[in-house]
């Protein structure tokens, strides 16, 4: 009897180490970032959430990640702090106009992002979520492959492909929903997650194809 309770208890590690589906991984897409009279606007935005809803519906996902920015008055990485304009620098860092503040509608995910499913959220300050420890703990525990997508291409999931890498995770990005602050910041990103052996998921055209090459991961 211990030892059929034991074979079983190993079919199901294997399987679900073997078999696992990715976990798909979005980046800020928040209101104040999407509406064109959001205090920090990104163009293409809405293309990328269309994209990403296309990604949700053809692909089944173990679970699905949401990274946010979340700022209260007087934070440091705000130019309003310093009595600056928004995108000045300090110390080398970016200072960011007044949005996705606590309690507002900005900070909320927009309503056009399709999770059929409950998400994990993670929020920062306008610093890598890389340094949230407790985003930090949950990749550490998972096995499965992920996907990365949404906005600050060259920043945010740079950041991220970065450190999931260097802890030994397969790592992909979802080219079509992702926006860049330009075409050679993209080119040259995408040149680094390749030489990372960095995944990099190009063509949604054709569904069938789209999950064949995510399922192989």
């Amino acid at each position: 009897m211990f030892s059929i309770l034991f074979l079983l208890l190993l079919h199901f590690l294997y399987y679900n180490t073997i078999y696992s589906n990715p976990i798909l991984i979005i980046f800020k897409i928040q209101n104040d970032r999407v509406f064109k009279d959001g205090a920090y606007y990104v163009p293409g935005s809405l293309d990328a959430i269309d994209n990403i809803n296309y990604l949700l519906n053809s692909i089944s996902f173990d679970e699905l990640v949401t990274v946010n920015d979340i700022f209260i008055k007087g934070n440091y990485n705000l130019a309003s702090t310093h009595g600056v304009k928004p995108f000045s620098k300090k110390n080398n860092q970016t200072l960011f106009p007044d949005y996705a503040m606590y309690g507002t509608y900005g900070a909320e995910l927009h309503e056009e992002l399709l999770l059929k499913n409950e998400s994990v959220n993670f929020y920062s300050s306008g610093y890598s979520i890389t340094y949230n420890h407790s985003f930090v703990n949950y990749v550490h525990k998972l096995n499965n492959t992920f996907i990365l997508t949404g906005l600050e291409g060259e920043t945010e999931i740079e950041h991220t492909a970065k450190y999931l890498t260097s802890i030994n995770k397969n790592v992909a990005i979802f080219l079509p929903a992702i926006v860049w602050d330009s075409e050679s910041s993209k080119n040259s990103t995408i040149e680094k997650m390749i030489k990372r052996n960095n995944i990099v998921i190009n063509d949604i055209d054709d569904k069938n194809k789209l999950c064949k090459q995510i399922l192989h991961l």
